[in-house]
């Protein structure tokens, strides 16, 4: 219900900066050093080690051995997907101005070690401390409800959008239930049958995925330049189109280790990444 809050509050400033501190005055802070941080808003446990992460399971690691006998040491080994305590893939964040990494399952970093994503390489070359607030399945909605929370707190020097595939946006109920509504959800997920014909609606003319591309991406910008932070903007596909096949991610669906390492060189060389 916390999504219907910030819809309620939204609605009673009329300027940006206004809702901003109306939606911080909505959580109870909890004090990580200097930092005062909501509660955890990312799908994830916080303070948990997941060896398996959606796609990336036991089934498809044993599929990948097969499909790339010459890889098998490579797909054997352990990839840790480790929770902070925000419930966050990564470091703990111990203080602000650090560069935030906004976007989905490609920034998560699924099928990688974490050493091995792009978010990481950037960070570490910048020998900078990082947020990674990738999210499975993430939307731009997504994107968009996370920034317009911990941008105004961890105050980033640098944020990298990483947009999402464009079809995806997001659903909450008043029963507390949020969705992420995507091709490959609509088809999997038994509780979403009943929008079934409104995505299809929705998703087959160009003007709506376009339509809300646009707004949450200016929205992100305007929350960076509220901030004094500067953005890159990419998008997944952007990634996935990196030349590097070598390796494929785990899960035989998303990128490698060899396109995270491309696509870090992509955002390094954007001048916004000068810090």
């Amino acid at each position: 219900m916390w999504l219907l809050a910030i819809a309620h509050w939204l609605e009673v400033f009329d300027t940006g900066l206004n809702a901003l501190k109306a939606l911080r005055s909505l959580f109870l802070p909890i004090n990580i050093q200097m930092l005062n941080l909501p509660k955890s808003l990312s799908k994830y446990r916080p303070n948990q080690i997941e060896l398996y992460l959606e796609t990336d399971n036991e089934e498809q690691q044993a599929n990948s051995i097969r499909q790339y006998p010459n890889l098998k040491d490579y797909y054997s080994r352990t990839i840790e997907y480790k929770f902070n305590s925000h419930g966050f893939r990564g470091p703990e964040w111990l203080e602000p101005k650090g560069i935030m990494f906004l976007g989905c399952s490609h920034t998560l970093g699924i099928g990688v070690r974490q050493e091995e994503t792009f978010a990481d390489i950037v960070a570490t070359t910048k020998k900078i401390h990082y947020y990674n607030l990738g999210q499975g399945g993430a939307s731009l909605d997504t994107a968009f409800y996370l920034a317009l929370t911990y941008v105004p707190i961890l105050q980033p020097q640098l944020i990298v959008l990483t947009r999402p595939n464009p079809l995806r946006f997001d659903l909450a109920k008043d029963t507390g239930a949020y969705f992420n509504l995507s091709p490959d959800q609509m088809l999997s997920n038994k509780q979403l049958q009943t929008y079934r014909s409104y995505y299809v609606d929705w998703s087959s003319c160009d003007l709506n995925p376009e339509l809300l591309r646009r707004k949450n991406t200016m929205a992100i910008q305007y929350l960076a330049e509220q901030h004094n932070s500067d953005i890159i903007i990419k998008s997944s596909q952007e990634l996935d189109d990196c030349s590097d096949t070598s390796r494929p991610g785990r899960d035989m669906s998303h990128p490698g280790p060899g396109k995270h390492r491309q696509f870090a060189d992509l955002i390094l060389k954007d001048p916004a990444a000068l810090l």
